[in-house]
């Protein structure tokens, strides 16, 4: 909760620092937090990009919570495991107003879902066919 509130009030200085404390915390309230934190700083950039596709890896159901692809539920899960519904539906209970309040967020995080994956290395792309 701390660290949404932080987004929200834009305290830069106090979320680095909180964030420092934690470098080893991998859940979705962490990953997405990291990832809302750098599109504040520095907009939809490759590093926020980057740290978005992280915090998927993490817990891919939070963005289809948030753009409103699954209905959340009536009331909070009693439990949750990591990288479950369950744990989106928690962390978003937390932290979406965060989500809400920062201008372009939501349609920052609709945009990098929709860009298609980079090529692995080593891949060419498809040679056209001329007729």
């Amino acid at each position: 909760m701390l660290a949404s509130w932080l987004l929200i009030v834009k305290d830069d200085a106090a979320l680095d620092l909180l964030l420092a404390q934690y470098p080893d915390e991998w859940s979705a309230f962490w990953a997405y937090t990291k990832a809302l934190h750098t599109f504040q700083r520095k907009g939809a950039k490759k590093q926020a990009a980057e740290a978005l596709q992280q915090a998927i890896e993490v817990n891919p159901f939070v963005p289809a919570y948030l753009l409103g692809f699954m209905p959340l539920p009536k009331e909070l899960p009693p439990y949750y495991g990591m990288g479950t519904p369950e744990e989106a539906v928690i962390y978003l209970a937390e932290a979406g107003e965060a989500w809400v309040e920062i201008p372009g967020s939501l349609e920052w995080l609709a945009d990098v879902l929709l860009q298609p994956p980079a090529p692995s290395p080593g891949m060419r792309p498809p040679k056209s066919r001329r007729r």
